[in-house]
C-alpha cells in the first residue's frame, strides 16, 4: 500500500473509531441524562398532584367525579406525561386517561411499595395502555395515606426518542467522517510532498545507502544546518579533522571543528572548490558548497581528504611512484659507488679505484646491454634498471629471462605497462625482504607474443595461502607500510581495459608466480 493511501486510510479509520467510541460513550451518557430528566419530571408531576386538594379530598371521600376531569385537563397541558392514574389504597382507579378504566383495579404490580411503604419511586412496567416509565407518589390526607398517584411516559416514546438520538449521532458521524476524510487526504498529500514523494521503503533504502556511502568513503564528509549544527558526518571526517570519537551530530560545528569554513560558505553562498589548507596539523584538500532548497540556503556541506594520502594514491594510480622508486634506487646505487670510489681515492688506492671503476662500468654495461637488447622500450628499460638496483639494495638478485623480448611499440601504453610490471616486481621484492631470506631471487619474463603482451614475475619468497591470494586483489588490503593497498587492484583494473587477465600461483615456502596478460589492440 502506498504511503498516501496508507495515511489516508489510517486517518479515516482513526476518525471513525474515535467517533464511534465517543458516540457510544456520549450516547449512553445522554440517554441516561434523558431518562433521569424524564423520571424527575414524572416524579415532580406525581408529587405535585399528591399535594392537590382535589385529589386528597376525592380519595378521602371515595368520589372520582372531581378527580377525573382534573386528570384529563392536566394530561392536555403537560408535556412528556402520557399517563396519570389516581388510585386509592385498594388500587381502585379514581383517575385515568381512559374513562372506561375508572373503578377498575390498577394494573402493573409495581404499586405495592407505594401502598405498603408510602414512599415515592420510579419503575418500568406494563399497564393497560402498554409498557411505560412510571413515577409513584403517595397521597396523604390529614396524616393518613388515602391512595397514590402514578404518572407515566409511554416506553415507545422513550424508544423513539432514543432512536432519534442515534439518528442524530449517525448524521453527525457521517459529516464528521466526510470532513475528516477530506482533511486526511490533504494531510497525506502534504506529508508525501514533504517526503519528496518517496515511499517508506524507498526512504529506508536511501538511508541504508547513505550509511554505506558514508562509512566506506575515504573522503571526509560533513554538513551543517542553518543553526550551524552538524547534521551529517562520517568517520573519515572525524579521523582527518581529529575530532572527538563520540557522535557529534547535533553539536555546533564551531565547538567541534571551528576551522572548517562551512559557516563562511553558508553566509556568503559562494562555493569554495579545491581549496588547500592546514587543519589540526593535517594538510587537506577541501570542497565547500552551500546547500540550497528551493533557491534558499539551508546549510553547507564540505568534502575533503588528506592531501598527503591523495598524492600518494595518485602516484600509485599513475605509476609515478613506481618510476620514482626506480630513480631513487638508481641514485642510491650511484651514491654507494661514489662513496666507495671516494674512499679508495682518499686511501690513495688509485689502482684499485681504477679497477673498481672498470668493474662497475662493466657490470652496468652488461645490465644495460641485457636489458636494452631485449627491451626496446626505453621507459620500461629504465624501470627495469631501477628495479635491478632496488633489488640489489635488498640483497636480492633480479634476472631478466633470456627469452624476454619487448619491441618499441608493443601496442600497450607505457603508463599501463609500468603499473603492471612495476607492481608485480615490487611485490616480489617486498615479499622476499619481509621473509629475511638469505638468497632471494626474482625472475622477470616480458614478451610480446602475437596479440598478447605477457609479463611474468617469479620469486622464491615465503609464498601465500589461497585466502591470502584472493584477499590481495581487494582494494585497501596491503601488508606494506605506507601503501594505500591498491597495487594489485590497479593491476586488475588496468588489465580489464585490455580484456586481459592476471593469475597468481603460490605455495607456502615455495615462492610465488604472478602472470599478467595484455590483449593488444583492445
Amino acid at each position: 500500500m502506498k504511503l498516501y493511501t496508507k495515511l489516508s486510510v489510517m486517518t479515516i479509520v482513526l476518525i471513525m473509531l474515535t467517533l464511534t467510541i465517543s458516540g457510544i460513550l456520549v450516547g449512553k451518557w445522554e440517554y441516561k441524562r434523558f431518562e433521569a430528566a424524564m423520571e424527575m419530571n414524572l416524579m415532580n408531576v406525581a408529587q405535585s398532584l399528591a399535594e392537590s386538594d382535589i385529589v386528597k379530598e376525592g380519595l378521602s371521600k371515595g368520589a372520582s367525579e372531581s378527580i377525573q376531569p382534573y386528570v384529563k385537563t392536566l394530561l392536555q397541558t403537560l408535556e412528556d406525561v402520557d399517563i396519570i392514574t389516581v388510585a386509592d389504597m385498594s388500587s381502585i382507579r379514581y383517575g385515568h386517561p381512559n374513562d372506561s378504566r375508572l373503578g377498575e383495579q390498577f394494573v402493573g404490580g409495581d404499586e405495592v411499595r407505594v401502598i405498603e411503604e408510602g414512599i415515592s419511586y420510579t419503575s418500568v412496567a406494563t399497564g393497560t395502555l402498554g409498557q411505560s416509565v412510571r413515577a409513584f407518589a403517595p397521597v396523604f390526607y390529614e396524616g393518613d395515606q388515602v391512595g397514590f398517584i402514578m404518572t407515566g411516559h409511554m416506553y415507545n416514546a422513550v424508544l423513539a426518542q432514543r432512536r432519534q438520538m442515534e439518528k442524530n449521532f449517525a448524521i453527525y458521524a457521517f459529516w464528521g467522517t466526510l470532513l475528516g476524510s477530506i482533511g486526511a487526504f490533504f494531510i497525506s498529500r502534504s506529508i508525501k510532498k514533504s517526503l519528496l514523494n518517496l515511499e517508506p521503503n524507498e526512504i529506508a533504502r536511501l538511508y541504508r545507502n547513505q550509511e554505506g556511502i558514508l562509512s566506506t568513503a575515504r573522503e571526509g564528509i560533513i554538513a551543517i544546518d542553518l543553526q550551524r549544527n552538524i547534521t551529517l558526518i562520517n568517520q573519515s571526517a572525524i579521523e582527518i579533522l581529529g575530532g572527538p570519537g563520540e557522535n557529534v551530530v547535533g553539536m555546533p560545528v564551531q565547538d567541534v571543528f571551528p576551522d572548517t569554513g562551512l559557516i563562511r560558505v553558508m553566509e556568503t553562498g559562494v562555493s569554495e572548490l579545491g581549496k588547500e589548507r592546514a587543519f589540526a596539523g593535517t594538510h587537506i584538500l577541501a570542497n565547500r558548497i552551500p546547500i540550497l532548497e528551493e533557491g534558499q540556503i539551508v546549510g553547507a556541506m564540505a568534502t575533503f581528504l588528506d592531501r598527503t594520502e591523495f598524492v600518494k594514491m595518485a602516484e600509485e594510480v599513475t605509476g609515478v611512484k613506481i618510476i620514482l622508486d626506480a630513480l631513487r634506487a638508481n641514485v642510491h646505487e650511484f651514491r654507494n659507488k661514489m662513496h666507495v670510489l671516494l674512499g679508495l681515492l682518499q686511501l690513495e688506492q688509485y689502482d684499485r679505484a681504477r679497477a673498481y671503476i672498470r668493474d662497475v662500468e662493466s657490470d652496468n654495461e652488461n645490465i644495460r646491454r641485457m636489458v636494452s637488447g631485449k627491451i626496446k622500450n626505453a621507459t620500461i628499460s629504465a624501470l627495469l634498471l631501477g628495479k635491478f638496483n632496488r633489488a640489489k639494495e635488498e640483497g636480492i638478485e633480479l634476472y631478466l629471462t633470456e627469452d624476454s623480448m619487448l619491441e618499441l611499440d608493443c601496442g600497450v601504453p607505457d603508463d599501463d605497462l609500468i603499473v603492471v610490471i612495476g607492481n608485480l616486481i615490487e611485490n616480489a621484492i617486498e615479499a622476499i625482504s619481509r621473509s629475511n631470506k638469505r638468497h632471494g631471487e626474482v625472475q622477470v619474463y616480458i614478451r610480446s607474443i602475437d596479440d598478447e603482451v605477457v609479463c611474468q614475475v617469479v620469486d622464491n619468497g615465503p609464498g601465500m595461502e589461497k585466502d591470502q591470494i584472493v584477499s590481495s586483489f581487494q582494494r585497501g588490503v596491503t601488508t606494506k607500510p605506507g601503501s594505500a593497498g591498491i597495487g594489485l587492484d590497479l593491476v586488475m583494473k588496468t588489465l580489464e581495459r585490455y580484456e586481459g587477465s592476471a593469475v597468481i600461483e603460490s605455495q607456502i615456502g615455495q615462492g610465488t608466480e604472478a602472470t599478467a596478460v595484455f590483449k593488444r589492440g583492445k
